[in-house]
């Protein structure tokens, strides 16, 4: 072994590590590839001055300067929870490791007009992103949307589910179904929206005319009550007080 060979050897045994193989950027191969899309719902979208009239919106989703459009929605508000169960399927055959590292999935929300259509909310994914996952694939995730084009785009313009999964030659699909589920606390957030933190403060005062789940013999009854709360995906809870003539005082 060479003096500067044993030094090296040295140096690594007095550390104590090992010199680690860069990680791999992505796993995905040159060949033939499937990108399967669930548009599951979407929510709270931002019509501006329109939130209270009933708009027409369409999902388009670009992938390698293709587009796929879903069906036209009518009747929606920015209180609507629309369902569209929109399934996109993309071919992206003899595919370089470099086109597939670089491959971008935009999701586009639109209000559809009598002549053009203009931008709600948008989400940009990384193929690559959904391919390192387990089965190559994510499940009923929500994602909040952001409109670059508007005066603030650190806001969120609407709320998409999806489910997505990109198989080639030598995976499984993964079949994507709906769900019924409606739980956004475990949602994705772009980077350029800042969490503003805020506390909320409940005062449980009182409850009135509740059930005699103890009945007694001789008295009127009661029941030990509590009240229940879920904030943000928290199950919060008060303590338990025994009820007197039909009513609990937390205070």
């Amino acid at each position: 072994m060479s003096e500067k060979g044993e030094e090296k050897a040295k140096d690594t045994k007095k550390s104590g590590k090992q010199a680690k193989a860069p990680k791999e950027v992505s796993s995905m191969k040159p060949g033939d590839y499937t990108l399967h899309l669930l548009i599951q719902k979407v929510k709270d979208l931002d019509f501006g001055e329109d939130n209270d009239n009933a708009n027409k919106i369409v999902v388009d989703v670009e992938v390698q300067r293709k587009t796929e459009t879903s069906k036209v929605i009518e009747n929606v508000t920015s209180t609507s929870v629309v369902d569209l169960d929109h399934h996109v399927f993309f071919e992206l055959l003899g595919q370089s490791v470099a086109d597939l590292d670089q491959t971008k999935i935009l999701i586009k929300v639109l209000k559809k007009g009598y002549f053009k259509a203009n931008l709600i909310g948008q989400v940009e994914l990384d193929l690559t992103y959904i391919y390192n996952l387990d089965n190559h694939t994510k499940e009923h995730r929500w994602m909040a949307m952001i409109n670059p084009n508007s005066e603030d785009f650190s806001s969120v313009a609407a709320y998409i589910k999806m489910s997505g999964s990109v198989y080639g030659v030598d995976d499984t699909p993964v079949e994507l179904k709906m769900d019924d589920k409606d739980d956004s606390d475990d949602c994705i957030m772009p980077a350029s929206i800042k969490p503003k933190y805020t506390q909320l403060l409940m005062h449980i005062v009182k409850g009135e005319k509740l059930p005699k789940l103890d009945v007694k013999m001789i008295g009127e009854g009661s029941m030990d009550a509590f009240v229940t709360a879920k904030i943000g995906g928290k199950l919060i809870k008060t303590k338990i007080v025994k009820t007197v003539h039909d009513e609990a005082t937390w205070n």
